[in-house]
């Protein structure tokens, strides 16, 4: 069941609101862009309850304490990659599959919106390395393929937005990969 309620028009909204009986809401797509994901995958977290909403005749606005809270488990998934990817560091290992560390945050690889949301949170564990460490901890998250492996495609504008630059994409992920795990060992 959606988590939405339904209003037929501003004024039962703002009626509702007075009383104590409606949330501090949001546009549905300025939710959209701030967290940077499409107002349809907006629409499936309020199909399965990661965000709550109210539609008001028909426009759609999003509870502003679910968002809250939707960021607040988003900081904390991040944590969770970064610390299992820290911890793989120091273990020696040079890469790892995206799908155990989907897993590790509830998500799969056969879902184009988790496809998008694990790329932000890798992109996130980057910065964050970068800024703390001066290494690209998500370096070592590779995609699946036959023979070298490297990291998806979204890696590299990441890469280069923390000021990387290389010629060989193999290479600048093996000097990366080996910075990160003397960084971590």
């Amino acid at each position: 069941m959606m988590s939405i309620s339904q209003f037929g028009d501003t004024a039962a909204y703002l009626n509702a609101f007075a009383n104590g009986n409606a949330p501090a809401l949001l546009p549905a797509q300025l939710v959209a862009e701030h967290i940077n994901v499409t107002l349809p995958t907006v629409k499936r977290m309020l199909q399965d309850n990661r965000l709550s909403g109210v539609r008001i005749s028909k426009n759609l606005f999003i509870s502003v304490p679910s968002l809250q809270k939707r960021e607040r488990q988003f900081e904390e998934e991040v944590l969770t990659i970064e610390r299992y990817l820290k911890n793989l560091a120091r273990g020696g290992e040079r890469s790892v599959f995206y799908e155990p560390v989907m897993e590790l945050v509830g998500l799969t690889h056969k879902i184009p919106a988790d496809r998008t949301t694990i790329a932000r949170m890798l992109g996130e564990v980057s910065r964050r390395s970068q800024e703390e460490d001066q290494v690209l901890l998500s370096v070592v998250v590779h995609k699946k393929t036959s023979g070298s492996t490297l990291p998806s495609e979204g890696f590299f504008p990441w890469a280069e937005e923390l000021g990387y630059e290389w010629d060989d994409e193999y290479e600048f992920v093996e000097q990366q990969t080996d910075r990160v795990l003397n960084t971590y060992k």
